[in-house]
């Protein structure tokens, strides 16, 4: 029987990976998108795009809890309210006003037409594409790398965020 290989991908992403490696055989294709610009439809809401880190054992249960409920009273001093968006392999959070799209969030927001004052995330492709969507949307993250040093393959995603124009570090 005889195996098959790939001699070349091509990629299509949001992601800069020619920053990572550059590719030799494979193709990279980097999707730009518009920008949409609307400035007088902001709802008074804070949007935590979720992923399922306590369903992996990424966090532990009293870190993410503590992580939640500072947004949460940072949600509140701001005059905001608070909304946390499931990834589709997470399970309802106890004591969080969850929400599960069946579309991508940044589909859910251009179509709805009212854009969340800010989204944060602990990291997510979205937070991202958000960023470079809705530029007046405030994007921030939870940077998971500090909270626990052994998660070496979140130290790239976190350097990627920094050198984001749009993306801002939320202090824990």
């Amino acid at each position: 029987f005889k195996k098959n290989y790939l001699n070349n991908i091509t990629f299509y992403t949001n992601l800069d990976l020619q920053s990572i490696a550059a590719p030799i055989f494979d193709k990279v294709i980097k999707q730009v998108y518009a920008v949409i610009d609307n400035n007088d439809k902001f709802i008074n809401e804070i949007w935590f795009i979720g992923s399922p880190l306590l369903e992996n054992n990424t966090i532990n249960e009293e870190k993410f809890e503590e992580c939640m409920n500072k947004v949460k009273s940072y949600a509140n001093e701001n005059g905001l309210s608070f909304k946390y968006i499931l990834h589709r392999f997470e399970k309802p959070k106890v004591g969080l006003n969850c929400t599960q799209f069946d579309l991508p969030i940044e589909i859910v927001i251009k179509d709805s037409d009212l854009f969340p004052k800010e989204v944060i995330s602990f990291y997510s492709a979205a937070l991202i594409n958000i960023a470079n969507i809705f530029p007046q949307i405030k994007c921030t993250y939870i940077n998971l790398y500090k909270i626990n040093g052994n998660l070496h393959t979140l130290k790239y995603v976190y350097e990627a965020f920094e050198r984001h124009n749009n993306l801002k570090e939320f202090s824990i």
